[in-house]
């Protein structure tokens, strides 16, 4: 059989790796686009829980107009992000897509599919502001969950670091619509408790340090975004408020009418933060169009190439690479061939960067390795934060502690035997026992 032959082979496999490379970059970028929805989803779904908590909270006092309208709106949102997961994953039917993904998408869907009932029994103040607090709380974590997830299953690493920079960015919204959903509460109900104190103080810690994670990840423009947002007149308003509920911790009354207040100031920032979110969702829908784009690009130069390479015909192959190992315990290279000596000039395109059709092979693994490099590094620095976060849930549970609390036990036990936070919280995983 010809060499021209096997060449032909070669270049029909390189055009089918290069095919389903852009076959997995498009379904990166519809996880991208329905990262979009699913932000959009979260930041109505977090209005409706503050706007349920005064309802219920204020025994309908309050909010009682606005609370259809807001569902109305998260109805909308709630919808197309339902349409999109058809779209996506039922009618293309990716096979491609981990299972666990879909399994953390599917959660989801049955929680969504629950909301009625929850917006009936508020309604009807069937149920206590916490507990409807809660319910909220349970349904955007498990569409975090989903963000999460995306960063994990991607396949490029600078989508990778973009991903959990958002997550860590929405993670530290979702504490800032809970310090609404909280402080709400004690507004509506026209009196604090130092626990309840306590609890907006933990969430406050919560907010800095997803926000703090944020910024490791994130590009420097949405940095100076964030920054600018810490001095905003927003951030002064919701100051005041949080000085003013710290005075209220023995229980003083305090007007049911400022619950209104609180919300307006509090969903004042979160819009502002939630507007730094939808840029961050941008870039990354902007970045997965450039990776395809550029997916195209290589696909047609290959295409164009084909002729070149069948008309230069060079027999250059791995297996007359000098750079690449051969028979172990063997140090001479005399039996190789020096393949640049075998090609003559007319073969040589001066446009092109690979003069054979093995070089181009070459330069693509070499890349291709690069990029797992850096994809298993992004993929361990979640790895890292996922094993945190489940130990620190462990010492939370088993030490009746807040989050920060444990959060703060984990990296002073880190500190003290100078390891990695990420080997402190594997080795509270495996036996089971939380940290001194």
């Amino acid at each position: 059989m010809s060499f021209a032959h096997y060449q032909s082979n070669t270049k029909r496999f390189i055009d089918a790796a290069k095919r389903a490379e852009l076959t997995i970059l498009e379904q990166l970028s519809g996880n991208c686009v329905l990262v979009s929805h699913i932000c959009d989803l979260i930041h109505e779904l977090q209005k409706e829980r503050g706007v349920s908590n005064i309802y219920i909270a204020s025994k309908g006092i309050h909010f009682s107009l606005r609370r259809p309208r807001q569902i109305e709106q998260t109805q909308k949102t709630q919808d197309l992000l339902v349409n999109l997961l058809d779209e996506l994953f039922v009618e293309k039917q990716y096979s491609a897509h981990s299972h666990r993904f879909l399994n953390k998408i599917a959660l989801a869907l049955q929680g969504i599919d629950s909301l009625s009932e929850l917006r009936m029994r508020v309604a009807k103040h069937k149920m206590s502001a916490l507990a409807s607090t809660q319910a909220y709380c349970r349904l955007i974590d498990s569409l975090l969950e989903i963000i999460f997830e995306a960063a994990d299953v991607s396949s490029d690493p600078s989508i990778t670091s973009e991903l959990i920079a958002l997550f860590n960015f929405i993670q530290g919204k979702e504490f800032a619509g809970q310090e609404r959903a909280w402080g709400a509460i004690g507004f509506a109900e026209t009196h604090f408790t130092k626990t309840l104190c306590h609890r907006l103080t933990q969430l406050q810690t919560a907010q800095n340090n997803s926000f703090a994670v944020f910024t490791d990840y994130a590009q420097l423009s949405d940095i100076k975004k964030w920054e600018e947002l810490q001095t905003s007149e927003e951030y002064q308003e919701l100051s005041q408020l949080r000085d003013m509920i710290k005075k209220l911790e023995d229980g003083a009354p305090i007007a049911s009418e400022i619950s209104e207040v609180w919300y307006h100031v509090c969903t004042k920032r979160i819009d502002k933060i939630h507007l730094i979110e939808q840029t961050l969702c941008h870039n990354l829908l902007d970045k997965a169009k450039t990776l395809i784009k550029q997916a195209k690009v290589r696909l047609n130069e290959h295409r164009q190439m084909s002729e070149f390479y069948e008309t230069t015909g060079t027999p250059y192959t791995l297996l007359f690479d000098k750079s690449l190992p051969g028979l172990i315990g063997s140090e001479s290279k005399a039996d190789s061939i020096d393949y640049e000596k075998t090609l003559k000039p007319a073969q040589i395109d001066p446009l092109s960067s690979h003069n054979s059709l093995y070089e181009l092979l070459k330069s693509q693994s070499q890349k291709i390795d690069q990029i797992n490099e850096e994809l298993a590094l992004a993929r361990n620095q979640l790895a890292e934060q996922k094993l945190v976060n489940r130990a620190k849930l462990m010492v939370m549970q088993q030490l009746n502690l807040t989050e920060d609390q444990a959060h703060q036990r984990l990296r002073s036990t880190a500190m003290k035997k100078r390891i990695h936070i990420a080997e402190v919280a594997e080795h509270v995983l495996k036996v089971s026992i939380p940290v001194e």
